[in-house]
């Protein structure tokens, strides 16, 4: 086989070999984020959250807002297997202690005692909400 042969073999094989028995003939317990999603993709994982099926990436949205509107300071872009909490933790780590306090809004994915204390060293008070989800019934806010 040429080099450019192997490489597509690799592909196909690690596209499909998950989906099949174990050597010790055991089938596979499920998907997995270490499972290749798509061979033109091959940094796209797969995760469960909230009881749905992701695959891909994910991204987080930093804003900041006051009395004269918003506007959208940064943004993170990463593999799937990336938790919402992870993201809140990198972004508290990457700021400087607050002059003044300041409210972080997030939803419950976010929240955890490891990121409740780094709020706290850098003078932020989180705030967990629900998210709105299109279709549900009531204000969240």
């Amino acid at each position: 086989m040429t080099p450019k042969s192997l490489y597509e073999f690799d592909k196909i094989k690690v596209t499909f070999e998950p989906h099949f028995l174990d050597s010790s003939g055991n089938e596979d317990g499920g998907m997995d984020a270490n499972i290749l999603q798509n061979p033109a993709d091959p940094d796209a994982t797969y995760r469960e959250k909230a009881g749905k099926q992701h695959r891909g990436y994910v991204a987080n949205v930093i804003e900041a807002s006051g009395k004269n509107g918003s506007i959208i300071e940064d943004y993170q872009y990463e593999q799937n297997t990336h938790s919402d909490s992870q993201f809140l933790k990198e972004t508290l780590d990457s700021m400087e202690k607050q002059a003044e306090t300041v409210t972080v809004v997030t939803d419950g994915a976010y929240s955890g005692t490891q990121n409740e204390e780094l709020a706290a060293e850098k003078k932020c008070t989180p705030c967990h909400h629900k998210p709105y989800r299109a279709g549900s019934r009531g204000h969240h806010g």
